[in-house]
């Protein structure tokens, strides 16, 4: 049985690959009424962590934004060399 700390350091591993076979940061699924920023890599994480508010809603690991801000956002992470799918 692993301990905690094998698993933490077998889920960054797994996150790395993942991170370096992409090439993609995030996912957007636009329901709507509203639209789901799905961050696929540990730099889209940071960067919600950096310019998103802190009050900011999650929904299944995605961030819920208003349809009317998704083109703000958008520019904003590609500005900062970050990729949307």
């Amino acid at each position: 049985m692993q301990s905690p700390e094998q698993i933490v350091a077998n889920n960054a591993k797994v996150q790395a690959a993942y991170d370096a076979s992409t090439g993609t940061d995030f996912g957007v699924a636009n329901h709507g009424t509203i639209v789901l920023l799905q961050p696929l890599t540990r730099a889209a994480n940071e960067w919600i962590a950096a310019n998103l508010p802190a009050d900011r809603l999650h929904y299944a690991g995605a961030v819920i934004i208003e349809p009317r801000y998704l083109a703000d956002i958008v520019n904003g992470l590609r500005a900062d060399g970050l990729e949307v799918s």
